[in-house]
């Protein structure tokens, strides 16, 4: 038979017979420590409620501030200030739960030396008033929680709609992740042990005299730099799914041809519909050799011509990257390594 809750024994103490045999004094102390033995609850709760508003990247309300100027500086500003308000919020909670049960450590030293043998007791009532405090802050924190969630999807809003055609479910997570849109991307933490090292080579070779003096500056930068870090914007569960998502090789994550809108497929499904459309010989056919060089030096010669080209002609024309990306996706090709291509202008960062 299992054993039950030692808080539900007993509501109250029996202070009139514990007066009667102690005295006023203990009474005032077991009272005193009966109300700080709820206080860690309400603060593990608001530590809880802290730590999770900022996995989630929101800001609980009594710590949002005003935007007095209104451009993308200012923004950045509170945004900025808003997340450390969060982080001293939370450092506080941690600091004031352990001096708080520093406190009733103490407390229960001497109540244990004054009146041992109603210590149980006294520990039973204590658990009790701390569990009723801790399930009403649970509630108050979930009812602010879901508010904060709410306003934040309606203020950020989806950028870019997310339509699941495939048989793979996604979870809540991915799809916040997929509506940012497939050209989203979140700068790197910066290494800074790289730029230690870089930096301290580059003093070695300077003259002795001048090598304390440089390197007092570089400090100051390079610790300005790891503080700075990069902002964090993506959520712990954002976070988690990207990985799983990029290796799912049995989904294609693409854009849609008009519209602010991803579109998740099964990769069977798309491959299969990209044989069809490659396979039609009246719209598409084989080719032997790969057009791209020719089309590069069409290019050169058309600029050659257009300006007055001994610049021009004198030195070879290199395309940007980005150009030779272009080509490369506006021409259909075959070639015996790769006997189907994407038909389309359509492709996915995920894969």
């Amino acid at each position: 038979m299992p054993l039950p809750d030692q808080t539900a024994f007993r509501r109250t103490l029996d202070y009139v017979s514990i007066r009667h045999k102690y005295g006023q004094s203990p009474i005032t102390r077991i009272r005193k420590f009966l109300s700080a033995s709820t206080r860690p609850a309400a603060f593990k709760t608001h530590l809880r409620f802290n730590v999770t508003s900022k996995s989630k990247q929101l800001i609980p309300k009594s710590l949002q501030l005003k935007h007095p100027v209104k451009s993308a500086f200012g923004h950045h500003v509170i945004w900025k200030a808003e997340r450390q308000l969060l982080q001293a919020w939370i450092e506080d909670c941690k600091q004031t739960v352990k001096r708080l049960e520093t406190d009733i450590l103490v407390t229960t030293r001497q109540l244990e030396f004054i009146m041992p043998e109603l210590l149980p007791e006294i520990n039973l009532v204590a658990n009790q008033a701390s569990r009723r405090r801790t399930e009403k802050q649970e509630t108050s924190q979930e009812r602010k929680l879901s508010v904060l969630l709410e306003k934040g999807r309606k203020t950020r809003g989806p950028m870019f709609e997310v339509r699941n055609l495939s048989s793979y479910e996604l979870t809540p997570a991915e799809c916040q992740v997929l509506s940012r849109g497939l050209n989203f991307n979140q700068a790197k933490q910066p290494d800074t042990r790289k730029n230690v090292c870089a930096v301290e080579n580059a003093i070695g070779l300077l003259r002795e005299s001048e090598r304390d003096k440089i390197r007092t500056k570089a400090v100051g930068i390079l610790s300005r730099i790891r503080k700075s870090g990069c902002q964090q914007v993506l959520s712990e569960d954002e976070e988690k799914v990207i990985k799983p998502l990029h290796k799912n090789k049995k989904i294609t994550v693409l854009p849609a041809d008009k519209g602010n809108v991803t579109v998740v497929l099964d990769r069977s499904t798309y491959e299969s519909k990209m044989t069809e459309i490659a396979g039609d010989c009246t719209t598409y056919a084989k080719i032997n050799k790969d057009p791209t060089s020719k089309v590069q030096t069409g290019l050169r010669k058309t600029l050659s011509s257009s300006f007055s080209g001994r610049f021009l002609h004198q030195q070879k024309v290199i395309l940007p990257a980005a150009v030779h990306q272009w080509f490369c996706s506006s021409d259909i090709r075959f070639t015996e390594d790769s006997q189907k291509r994407n038909a389309s202008k359509a492709h996915s960062i995920f894969h």
